[in-house]
């Protein structure tokens, strides 16, 4: 006998895709880009902060590492460059007062 159920996404696949969803919300790149100086090395001196960057369907691109100290001004900015270059694509299409013409 065939089982002709589709097979559903398991629970972690479908908190993948949500967190995914919502990290493309045009409101989260204005936090984003509003708390990175939280990350800097002046507010992490003897501390610091993780960083893993995770591809579109959960592929690992760079493992958790630990960034001791804080993130340069420098990285900093070229992330918030990132961040606002994101943003201008996710709002490129704006809807129109006027009808089609």
């Amino acid at each position: 006998m065939k089982n002709d159920k589709p097979n559903r996404d398991t629970r972690q696949q479908l908190e993948r895709k949500i967190a995914e969803l919502q990290a493309q919300l045009v409101h989260v790149y204005h936090f984003a880009a509003a708390s990175l100086p939280g990350a800097s090395t002046d507010k992490c001196m003897g501390s610091g902060v993780f960083l893993q960057l995770t591809a579109v369907g959960g592929a690992e691109i760079i493992p958790m590492v630990y960034i001791r100290d804080g993130i340069t001004s420098g990285t900093l900015q070229a992330l918030r460059e990132e961040i606002c270059a994101s943003y201008e694509l996710a709002t490129i299409y704006k809807p129109s007062k006027e009808g089609k013409k």
